[in-house]
């Protein structure tokens, strides 16, 4: 059996031949079958055809052109569809052809409205156009499109009211907003929509929600809203309304850090952006979150999920200033989609990452659909016509093959966000009908984007955070936030830069500040906000308990378990991180990271084998990464340190001394020294690491081998190269391992002059002090350190004073200030690569301090 589409889309399914698919080209005869269709079971009378479609012939000529037109319809569709009664009436046969109308009259009469919402996919014959056809056509149009509409908001109507009445607050809103997408100047609609959002703790959502429609009045309609409608959004400007409260993820914790209301999470970085050997790539590991926003309620997943790839839209308006338009198009769409238990969503930064060809054109869909997995695929494009945007998308298979269309659709080009929000509804919907035409799960309650001049530095500054750039990053997300109070997403965005730079003040903050708008955030914005404010404080405990969390939140997308696992190195559960790592597929799941290859991921696995012990794994993984830069000879080094296999561990620095700097990489040598845009990974940074490998792992001899080779590289340095203040800092450290602190210390000391507040200049200061038996310096440098707020230090004032405990020989000071350091908030791997420190492992206090938790 066919079936014709008339709502929202022109289509002729389900499998209808080319011959049968034309008839949709041809204006007219489309034009009399829709009529026909649409009152299926009915005869019509051919008199009134005659007047509807050839009101400018006369009779005859009138007759001849219905005869030609129901016989190329015959030819077409068959003989079947058509059924006479006498010489002056005829039907479609519904039995033979379908009609959307019709399934969706019968559908609301039955009460089965899930399916009658699915149905109505936009308007009738929507931005159709035929000519040369009576004003009755027009008037019976315009009839039955006034009546579908009301169809569906009928469905919308019972739903809502079942929602309500089985309390399903959240469900009701998702309902209630995109009924008024279907009836954008219904005030009733409007107000439901508005208290149904707030009763769920959106009053953000609902906020937006009336501001897009006063402007809308007043843009289309030159009016106001009733004053009715008025009154209810001053009472939500001014809190008058009683939100009902989201119920909690999970209970409060027990810490005394600022509280905001649980629900979702912002995943950490694998360490902060000073100890990040690949600090772009461990940005991008909290970008999912960050960008992504999930429904409230719990919800059982469905044994087979879809994976969707949501693809770059094209901006082909010539208007590069319009480029983040689509950015924003793909945001939004993968926002609407993150809670949904039936698809996983991939990160749109894969796009970025990789979806574009070397002139920044998409690169095929589906190349890209197969590399990464996916089994659908969204693209778009969107052009400018006069003063308007045109939003078109399609809905594809893994393999190439278009299943969906949607739009044109248009919206002013003074306000984008309108064809934003639009196409996001209409594609979701394509979505959902092709998933699970019966769920509801796919939509939830944010009821507009934020305006696009607060969203266009939201994305731009999501760019700069995963290069890394968390100062720029900043600075956008607070702009983007200023420029739209409501807009949550910025605001912890924020945070999420802040933390990253130790900005802890502003991290907290910010948290005072959601705290006084009383309003409950987005459940994966709270999260995020959460781990930002035990993350500066710290707390590596909570911030492993806060992602896995969040795991029970969202989709298991590979990002999030790949914060997960770094939380998991944070908190030294290192066994944890290899369970969770072991689960992914770089090469599919983090297809989105902007660096090809990978090297955070294998960066982190091989830190957990090497934390655990398992050294030939490690290794393995190295071998395995296919990495073939300074990350591979410093992974593979640290393995064959840890197998103790000295030889093979110098050959991998000695191939590492013969590579270029990577401006990509972090140092990763101090706690607070890098982050500056000199800082970049050089082949030091491995000769340093490799070194302290080699001695922590008891060989000495080869370890201060591995740091002469390195200064001697130094040395070889041109002398601006040289000069920089990391590799002053990498030459002292060198030194001090091959035993000429005092030479160490005129460096650091130069260092100190430029810089006296450095604490890494201090504390490094204080243990070459303590090394060289100048007790004096070494316990005025102490004292200072201890000095320190706890703000500024975090764990470096206390790590930097147990150096100075143990190479003074108070082995039991040295180890309450490591238990001091570790619970601040350490990286566990600095503690276990520092040499001075390993002094202290034959202590079973110590060795049961650091060792790695179950």
């Amino acid at each position: 059996m066919l079936c014709l589409y008339l709502l929202g889309r022109l289509e002729l399914g389900p499998q209808a031949d080319a011959q049968q698919a034309a008839v949709l080209a041809q204006p007219k005869r489309l034009a009399m079958l829709a009529y026909l269709a649409v009152a299926a079971g009915t005869y019509q009378r051919r008199d009134t055809l005659l007047a509807l479609f050839w009101p400018e012939l006369d009779e005859f000529a009138a007759r001849r052109a219905l005869r030609n037109t129901l016989y190329q319809l015959r030819l077409a569709l068959g003989d079947g569809v058509f059924v006479s009664r006498g010489d002056d009436e005829i039907m479609v046969d519904g039995a033979v052809l379908a009609c959307d109308i019709a399934v969706l009259r019968d559908a609301v009469s039955a009460g089965r409205y899930d399916e009658a919402i699915d149905l109505y996919r936009g308007e009738l014959l929507e931005g159709f156009h035929v000519t040369n056809v009576g004003e009755g056509f027009d008037r019976w149009l315009a009839r039955e499109r006034s009546s579908a509409l009301a169809l569906a908001l009928r469905a919308f109507d019972a739903r809502v009211a079942q929602y309500q009445q089985a309390g399903d607050a959240a469900a009701a809103a998702v309902c209630a907003v995109r009924a008024t997408g279907l009836a954008p100047f219904d005030e009733v609609w409007l107000r439901r929509a508005a208290l149904a959002l707030d009763a769920v703790g959106d009053r953000g959502g609902a906020l937006r929600l009336c501001d897009a429609f006063v402007q809308r009045m007043a843009a289309e309609l030159e009016a106001r809203p009733s004053a009715e409608t008025q009154g209810l959004i001053e009472r939500l400007r001014s809190g008058a309304l009683v939100s009902v409260p989201r119920a909690p993820a999970a209970p409060p914790s027990s810490d005394a850090s600022p509280r905001v209301a649980p629900s979702a999470v912002e995943p950490p970085s694998r360490r902060p952006s000073w100890r990040l050997p690949a600090v772009s790539a461990a940005a991008a590991v909290v970008v999912l979150a960050g960008l992504l926003a999930i429904r409230t309620r719990a919800h059982v997943a469905p044994p087979r999920r879809e994976r969707v790839l949501i693809t770059a839209f094209e901006n082909r308006t010539g208007d590069a200033t319009l480029d983040p338009v689509g950015d924003m198009e793909v945001d939004w769409l993968a926002r609407g989609l993150v809670g949904w238990q039936r698809v996983d969503v991939l990160d749109p930064r894969a796009l970025l990452a990789h979806g574009r060809g070397p002139g920044g054109q998409p690169v095929d869909p589906g190349q890209l659909a197969h590399r990464v997995g996916a089994s659908l695929v969204v693209t778009g494009s969107y052009y400018r016509s006069g003063d308007s945007l045109l939003f078109v998308a399609a809905v594809g298979d893994g393999d190439g093959r278009v299943v969906r269309t949607v739009g044109p659709i248009a919206a002013s080009l003074a306000r984008p966000v309108d064809a934003v929000e639009a196409t996001r509804t209409r594609v979701l919907t394509a979505l959902a009908s092709i998933v699970d035409p019966r769920s509801r799960e796919v939509w939830n309650v944010y009821a507009a984007a934020p305006p696009f001049e607060a969203y266009e530095p939201y994305v731009a500054g999501w760019g700069f955070f995963w290069r890394g750039q968390f100062a720029r990053a900043e600075s956008l997300f607070a702009r983007a936030a200023s420029r739209d109070t409501a807009f949550d997403a910025a605001t912890v965005a924020v945070a999420t830069a802040s933390a990253n730079l130790l900005h802890c003040t502003v991290v907290d903050s910010v948290v005072s500040a959601l705290a006084r708008r009383g309003r409950s955030l987005d459940p994966l914005d709270a999260l995020g906000i959460r781990i930002a404010v035990a993350r500066c404080h710290g707390r590596n405990d909570e911030m492993l308990r806060l992602s896995l969390e969040r795991e029970r939140l969202i989709s298991p997308a590979s990002p999030s378990q790949l914060s997960t696992a770094n939380a998991a190195l944070w908190a030294n559960h290192p066994r944890d991180a290899i369970a969770i790592l072991e689960r992914i597929d770089p090469a599919v799941d983090l297809d989105w990271m902007p660096m090809a290859d990978h090297l955070d991921y294998w960066a982190s696995l091989t830190e957990a084998d090497h934390m655990a012990g398992r050294h030939d794994a490690e290794l393995a993984a190295v071998e395995r990464s296919g990495l073939t830069r300074l990350g591979r000879f410093l992974y593979g080094g640290r393995a064959l340190a840890g197998l103790r296999r000295p030889a093979d561990a110098l050959a991998a620095l000695d191939s590492a001394l013969l590579l270029p700097a990577e401006p990509g990489l972090s140092n990763g040598m101090a706690i607070y020294t890098d982050g500056r845009p000199e800082y970049t990974g050089s082949a030091a940074w491995v000769g340093l690491w490799i070194a302290r490998e080699l001695q922590v792992h008891g060989d000495s001899s080869n370890g201060r081998v591995a740091a002469t080779r390195t200064l001697a590289w130094l040395e070889a340095l041109p002398r601006d190269d040289r000069s920089a203040p990391e590799m002053r800092l990498f030459e002292a450290e060198c030194l001090e391992q091959v035993g000429r602190p005092a030479d160490a210390t005129r460096i650091v000391e130069r260092l100190l002059a430029s810089d006296s507040s450095n604490i890494d200049y201090r504390g490094t200061l204080a243990g070459l002090a303590a090394a060289s038996g100048d007790t004096a310096l070494a316990d005025r440098l102490d004292r200072w350190l201890a000095a320190l707020p706890p703000e500024r230090a975090l764990w470096g004032s206390t790590f930097y004073r147990a150096r100075v405990a143990s190479l003074q020989g108070r082995p039991a000071d040295a180890v309450s200030l490591v238990r001091e350091t570790l619970a601040l908030g350490a990286w566990p791997y600095w503690v276990h690569l520092d040499p001075a420190l390993h002094r202290l492992v034959t202590r079973p206090e110590y060795a049961a301090l650091t060792a790695p938790r179950p």
